[in-house]
């Protein structure tokens, strides 16, 4: 019996086979005679190699059927289960699907292991694929409203699928850097698909430049009647409430947006 473990005889084929297997008893009784949850006990009979029996409860909603290739009577874990094993199952029955991305041929995969498994052999393959499709649109809307345009892969802070937010976009394009960590971009009157872009233009004409206030496009020489709808924001704040706390983040504040602003540190 191996004494390294707290419970000694989860870890005892011998004794788990006894109350396991001979008196029927459940993971949840074994965890509660011992004072363990049931996950340890189920972690323990992987170890030693004990088969979990089936969930008698959820397999009783199924019949039990014959196979169609060898016969046997067996417990289907779904109504669509023909075959005993895989073995039994002929090859013309494994679906094949051939892998829009690199073009080799496939068996699918249950639905339940992979969303994509009819169309691509990796999800990997699948990423490559939806990133540099030219047929997908340049410019489209998320489920949260947010207006989103393809970048490509690659491209900073854009998803794995090439596309970012196009007010993230806009604001980065305007700055001419990339935004930081704990920068956001506001609309100001709410409405999450007005990005400052010009209404003449293209999408793929690089957004108006702010000047004295209004937009203006150098494309089209088109001029906003407003001020622009976006904003950058900070979640920065300084940390804790002492003088020295506060001093020395207003520094490093100042140092990071002080030359874009005309702001500069001075000795008092």
């Amino acid at each position: 019996m191996t004494t390294s473990h707290k419970w000694p005889e989860l870890y005892d084929p011998e004794w788990m086979h006894e109350h396991y297997t001979e008196r029927k008893m459940t993971m949840y009784d074994i965890a509660d005679l011992l004072g363990c949850s049931d996950g340890t006990v189920y972690y323990a009979m992987r170890k030693i190699g004990l088969q979990a029996r089936p969930n008698t409860t959820r397999l009783a909603r199924f019949k039990r059927k014959p196979c169609r290739t060898c016969g046997t009577v067996f417990q289907p874990e779904a109504t669509a289960h023909l075959y005993c094993s895989d073995r039994c199952q002929p090859k013309a029955a494994r679906q094949r699907h051939t892998c829009a991305f690199c073009g080799t041929e496939f068996e699918a995969k249950k639905p339940h292991w992979h969303h994509y498994s009819k169309k691509f052999c990796s999800a990997e393959h699948k990423r490559v694929f939806l990133a540099d499709d030219p047929s997908r649109p340049r410019r489209t809307v998320n489920s949260d409203g947010y207006v989103c345009i393809r970048v490509g892969a690659g491209y900073p802070g854009a998803y794995a699928t090439g596309y970012i937010r196009e007010h993230r976009w806009v604001m980065e394009q305007r700055l001419g850097r990339g935004l930081f960590p704990l920068e956001e971009v506001h609309h100001r009157n709410g409405h999450r698909d007005d990005n400052d872009r010009c209404p003449v233009c293209p999408f793929s004409v690089a957004p108006p430049e702010v000047r004295d206030g209004r937009l203006h496009c150098t494309a089209c020489d088109w001029e906003s009647v407003s001020q622009p709808n976006l904003e950058l924001w900070t979640i920065s704040q300084p940390r804790g409430q002492r003088v020295d706390d506060k001093m020395e983040w207003v520094v490093g504040f100042v140092a990071q947006y002080g030359a874009q602003y005309g702001y500069a540190l001075t000795r008092i």
